[in-house]
């Protein structure tokens, strides 16, 4: 009988890119790995250890960069836009 070999772990939901050793920029602080530099500076700026500065003024839906709350204005508050 033939053993399986376990599958390495997969990378989070939401990995950005490749993880160290593979030409990826990663994040001291979180672990998360940007395929590219200026991607990881703005995670670093904008989102690493940081609360969403972004709130709905309609719900309690907060977000850590704007452009996600106007996505989140268009599809849930359509008539308020």
């Amino acid at each position: 009988m033939a053993l399986m070999q376990r599958q390495p772990p997969r990378p989070p939901q939401g990995s950005a890119g490749p993880g160290p050793g593979r030409g990826g920029h990663t994040c001291a602080r979180c672990g998360r790995s940007y395929k590219f530099l200026p991607s990881l500076r703005n995670h670093q700026k904008l989102e690493c250890g940081m609360e969403p500065q972004f709130a709905c003024p309609y719900c309690i839906y907060r977000a850590k960069r704007k452009h996600h709350l106007d996505s989140h204005l268009r599809t849930q508050h359509p008539n308020n836009v």
